[in-house]
């Protein structure tokens, strides 16, 4: 129901567990919340941190541009320097970070993580072509879907982002 703090969420997961949330304020118009658990989810919180990483990286790189070029074309720009910056994060975090952690603290080895893409993916049999068939397309989708969407709400948020200070 409404009062329940747990709706939408995989119960088999979430269920019982207490939230915190943090909340990173910018100036007074944009209030920014991630839910973050205090416990163990199913990917041993890989899975958050890599969507931490990546969404923040796409979020710096096109904030960062936009900043200083407020117009349509800055956010375009910056969405699209944000794609190749989530990309390349994507690549390097997933390579150094996220497969090794797995590797060393869920018990999979480097092997089964390939062969688990290899089932979708055939040409896939290493670690580097994981990276670059899987991981590199999914992040440039995944960054061009938020360009275009946010592209199509542009107009409508125009005014809220262009608030006089």
């Amino acid at each position: 129901g409404p009062d329940d703090p747990y709706a939408g969420l995989n119960k088999d997961i979430y269920v019982n567990k207490e939230w915190k949330i943090l909340q990173a304020k910018h100036e007074k118009e944009v209030t920014i919340t991630m839910w973050i658990p205090n416990s163990a989810t199913s990917t041993m919180g890989v899975g958050e941190l890599a969507d931490f990483l990546m969404s923040g990286s796409f979020v710096f790189a096109a904030a960062a541009i936009y900043q200083k070029n407020k117009t349509f074309r800055g956010a375009l720009t910056g969405m699209l320097c944000g794609i190749v910056v989530m990309t390349v994060m994507g690549a390097l975090c997933n390579y150094f970070i996220l497969i090794p952690f797995y590797v060393a603290v869920m018990n999979l080895s480097e092997q089964a993580i390939v062969g688990m893409i290899a089932a979708t993916i055939p040409a896939v049999d290493s670690l580097g072509k994981l990276i670059a068939l899987a991981t590199v397309p999914f992040n440039l989708l995944k960054g061009m879907t938020i360009c275009v969407l946010t592209m199509l709400m542009y107009k409508k948020l125009s005014p809220v982002l262009h608030v006089k200070k």
